[in-house]
């Protein structure tokens, strides 16, 4: 960022912002190790030196490390009514703030009463029960890490399905032992609300347990994954861009893909990293008497891109 404090770039990108006045997808980010209040900055700079009206972002993307501004200096910026859509980086490590209490203070149902989906990188593990009332009534809700802290436990999935209570979820199968699967999916019957869930599971999540025998997490997964009753997508694993570690061949993951399409009744997309499946409907018999059997197809990397739910894309 040029300038002191970034007051040159700032004026820069709120002239930018002012010279757009129909623009409805934002997304600032910086590359820096400390935590920044530049987002205040540009949004003072609007206000101030252009007294432009608040523009009417639909898709509103803030990096990580960037403080989440006041209510009034956002306003100063954008309708936070008509936000549709919302990411940021998460609660901040420097201490000074965390995003999640802001989150709760600003962006309530009240405020922001067209938000579908939230997204935010990471939250510390005492503020996710701040969710709840943030994504009330919401369609997803997406959270990629969890800053542990000393003395907590794990949460399982049935836990942080019931604080978010949205159709569409995505959690990290963070926290929990090596390879204990099964132990994250405990209860899970209980969601019956869930129709699409991305689990993010870290790369080494399978490996030596304490007696040097070797255990893999895809067993549990099909065993644990058809207790939810209403599940009609899944992703589980890595973030593309990673290699699982230590286990988890292509042939491997194709075979607990077919697994899960034959014991989940309603299933009809399912990604394991880098291999996926999706329902093909064809007709059995013919006339009044005809049915649809649903068949299943293993997908290329182009046809995985087209199929994908919207919700699994990479925000």
């Amino acid at each position: 960022m040029g300038g002191e404090n970034g007051v040159e770039t700032a004026f820069d990108i709120a002239l930018i912002l002012a010279s757009s006045p129909k623009l409805e997808y934002f997304k600032l980010s910086v590359d820096r190790e400390v935590c920044s209040d530049f987002l205040d900055v540009i949004c003072d700079a609007y206000k101030r030196r252009f007294n432009g009206t608040g523009l009417s972002l639909k898709h509103f993307n803030v990096g990580e490390m960037l403080h989440i501004p006041s209510k009034h200096m956002l306003e100063n910026l954008t309708d936070l009514s008509v936000i549709e859509k919302l990411q940021v980086g998460g609660d901040c490590r420097c201490s000074i703030i965390g995003t999640v209490p802001r989150l709760w203070e600003i962006f309530s149902p009240a405020e922001m009463p067209n938000l579908k989906e939230l997204s935010v990188m990471e939250i510390l593990h005492r503020n996710w029960d701040l969710i709840a009332p943030i994504v009330s009534g919401k369609i997803g809700f997406k959270l990629k890490e969890y800053m542990w802290e000393p003395g907590r436990r794990a949460r399982p999935l049935v836990d942080l399905a019931q604080g978010a209570k949205v159709p569409m979820l995505q959690v990290p199968l963070a926290g929990v032992i090596r390879n204990d699967t099964s132990w994250f999916f405990k209860d899970s019957y209980r969601c019956e609300w869930l129709t699409h869930l991305k689990v993010i599971a870290p790369v080494d999540v399978c490996g030596l347990n304490s007696k040097g025998g070797w255990l893999c997490c895809l067993p549990a997964l099909c065993d644990e994954a058809p207790q939810l009753p209403n599940l009609v997508a899944l992703s589980f694993g890595p973030e593309r861009e990673l290699r699982w570690l230590n286990c988890h061949g292509k042939q491997e993951l194709a075979e607990t893909a077919k697994k899960l399409m034959n014991s989940c009744a309603k299933l009809e997309y399912v990604e394991l990293h880098v291999v996926a499946f999706a329902a093909k409907w064809r007709e059995v018999g013919s006339g009044p008497a005809a049915t649809g059997q649903k068949t299943w197809q293993k997908l290329d990397d182009a046809a995985t891109e087209m199929r994908r739910p919207m919700f699994f894309a990479d925000s």
